[in-house]
């Protein structure tokens, strides 16, 4: 859809996976402020899509919830997304504490 309609193949696959990574995850989770992770997930990745933000910022986006989720969040994101990812997932995170 809209979050991926500009991206190549490769991008468009990469967003994909985090999305269902990201929609396991959550399931239906709040935030602190009420709103569904998946939602507010969904939201922030809409808007990093219409600035034309890269595949990995996009998909940080979708994952920004991952470290509350995950033990071991830094490594496994890295391994399963790449080290851009993982690093922008644990810069959000760090921001949002």
């Amino acid at each position: 859809g809209a979050l991926v309609a500009d991206l190549d193949p490769a991008d468009r696959e990469l967003v994909s996976r985090a999305a269902a990574a990201a929609r396991t995850l959550y399931g239906d989770t709040q935030l602190g402020t009420g709103e569904p992770a998946w939602d507010h997930a969904l939201g922030l990745t809409g808007n990093l899509a219409m600035l034309r933000a890269d595949a990995a910022t996009r998909a940080a986006g979708l994952l920004f919830a991952a470290p509350n989720h995950l033990r071991d969040a830094r490594e496994r994101l890295t391994r399963e997304f790449g080290a851009v990812v993982g690093a922008l997932v644990m810069g959000i995170s760090t921001v949002n504490k």
